[in-house]
């Protein structure tokens, strides 16, 4: 009995080191390209823009990498949390092992005993390297958006484009050089008080279109490492499919918010002359108060632009609808492979 499970072990390796040889120099690839992209990740970001910004845009970006550091701290370490964590995988491991035994000891065959070996396996390796393999992950996503932003805007930096928004439409003045509620009509007025207030509601629009995906990915870290012991229950497994979703839905996010913000950053330049550079444009932009057509024209661009912010997630959902993951039925796959050599054994 003892030999037979060597020797069927043994070809199970053995099969399976043949795929990963045969696949050996695209899985390297992969792994090199996602190492390169993810060591340059952040590095423009913080540089370009913790030099030339203001107190609060810095200050948000030193709280990405805080918080993405303590949250590391937290699901790695020896914390509470870590040790809840800990505790609810061994217990899924425990149940997973039972199940795998009762199915020998009701079928006795090797082959799902050695699926159910490198089912549990590869869901160890994935608790035990989730912070780097998420970061990994997110890393190469933030930088598709990043490089598609340098390409629109020539910085990749995450603030750039909403600091440059507020900056040009800082610089509108209506009917005369010098404005004043006390010398100007009720329609100047009234025009002032419409372009203040969708001004501060693109402001926020564009800030928060460039925070939220950062914001979400810190919140889904470490929901993600807790999910991870539910791989090993069928039903349940499809909790973790659900954290890569949110997880990729973020992702896709970050890419799709670099396109419009820079879209809105260009839009805004090309309209009033100033185009998008690394100071404050100096170009002032005169709204005349006997015409309308000036006042229509930035305010549909302004319409649009906080239309597009809003429809973002709409745009994620619609990408994210049109495929599902399926990672513990790949996990599955992967581990029956190992199996599969039993069969003719």
């Amino acid at each position: 009995m003892g030999k037979s499970i060597l020797r069927h072990a043994g070809t199970a390796l053995s099969s399976v080191g043949g795929i990963l040889w045969r696949h050996s120099l695209t899985i390297l690839f992969v792994v090199s390209v996602l190492g390169l992209v993810t060591q340059h990740a952040y590095a423009v970001v913080t540089a370009d823009q913790l030099n030339d910004k203001g107190y609060m845009v810095s200050n948000l970006i030193n709280l990405e990498t805080q918080m993405n550091g303590l949250i590391n701290a937290a699901i790695t370490g020896s914390t509470a949390f870590a040790k809840h964590v800990n505790y609810l995988f061994l217990a899924g491991l425990v149940y997973h092992v039972i199940i795998t035994t009762y199915g020998y000891t009701r079928d006795g065959s090797m082959a799902d005993v050695v699926e159910a070996v490198f089912y549990g396996l590869f869901v160890g390796i994935l608790y035990k390297a989730f912070a780097e393999l998420a970061d990994l992950v997110w890393g190469w996503l933030n930088e598709v958006g990043a490089t598609l932003q340098t390409d629109l805007l020539g910085t990749d930096g995450m603030f750039a484009a909403p600091v440059y928004i507020k900056e040009v439409l800082s610089n509108v003045v209506w009917g005369e050089e010098e404005f004043s509620f006390f010398s100007t009509s009720v329609d100047e007025i009234m025009m002032s008080i419409f372009f203040a207030i969708g001004s501060l509601v693109l402001y926020a629009a564009a800030f928060l279109t460039a925070v939220w995906p950062m914001l979400g990915y810190l919140i889904a870290k470490p929901l993600g490492l807790f999910l991870i012991p539910f791989l090993f229950v069928k039903k349940t497994a499809v909790y973790f499919d659900g954290f890569l979703t949110l997880l990729v839905g973020f992702g896709l996010y970050v890419i799709i918010s670099k396109i419009i913000l820079s879209m809105v950053a260009l839009l805004m330049g090309g309209y009033m002359a100033a185009p998008y550079g690394s100071v404050a444009p100096n170009t002032t932009v005169l709204i005349k108060s006997d015409g309308s057509s000036d006042l229509t024209f930035l305010s549909i661009i302004m319409i649009i632009s906080i239309f597009f912010f809003a429809a973002i997630p709409w745009f994620v959902t619609k990408i994210m609808g049109g495929g599902s993951f399926q990672t513990s039925g790949g996990l599955s796959s992967l581990s029956r492979v190992a199996g599969r050599a039993f069969k003719g054994g």
